[in-house]
This record gives C-alpha cells, structure tokens and sequence, in this order.
C-alpha cells in the first residue's frame, strides 16, 4: 500500500497541482521578456536595444497587451513542462525512499 504524503493536513497531490498553476503563473508574468528574447533571436530588429524593441512592440501590436502575443501556446507548454517534471521528481523521490536513501 502506497504511502500518502501530507503537508499541513493536504495530501501532496494539492501541493502538486498548485506547483504547477503557480509555475504557469509566474510564467504569465515574465511573458513579455520571453516575447522579447524570441523577437531578438529571430532578427527582427536588429539594430535595437530590448527596451527599444518592446516600445517598437507596444505600438505597432496594440498597445502592452501586445506583449502577451503567443500566451495560449505558452502556457499550454509551461502547464506541461511543469506538470511532467514534477511527476519526474515525485517518481525519483519514492526511487530514492525504496532504496532507504531518504
């Protein structure tokens, strides 16, 4: 019979499924400077700084929300990504607790 984790009274599959909704979260946040660094690597305004290139964006994109242009896909890789490491790390936990690692 399987062990079940809890952390101040939550199992640890709550702590798991806000892991990743925080994650997703926080990568809404830092979106605008993912946009930036793909609009860089992909030449489009070569000859500009990033701050330059983000004004460049907000006008001709409509405004800031300009800068969230792509979230969905986004996202939808992040809640992934996210969500697949974090069954990686709980899998090599119970690894390491069966061999009396941890």
């Amino acid at each position: 019979m399987a062990r079940r984790m809890y952390i101040c009274g939550f199992t640890g599959r709550f702590f798991l499924d806000c892991f990743v909704c925080v994650c997703t979260l926080a990568w809404w946040l830092v979106w605008p400077f993912e946009y930036m660094k793909s609009q860089i690597q992909g030449n489009y305004g070569k000859n500009m700084s990033t701050f330059e290139r983000m004004r460049l964006t907000i006008r001709e994109r409509g405004g800031f929300l300009g800068l969230y242009r792509g979230i969905g896909p986004g996202s939808i890789r992040s809640f992934l990504a996210n969500g697949c490491s974090m069954i990686v790390m709980a899998n090599a936990q119970r690894y390491v607790s069966t061999l009396g690692l941890r």
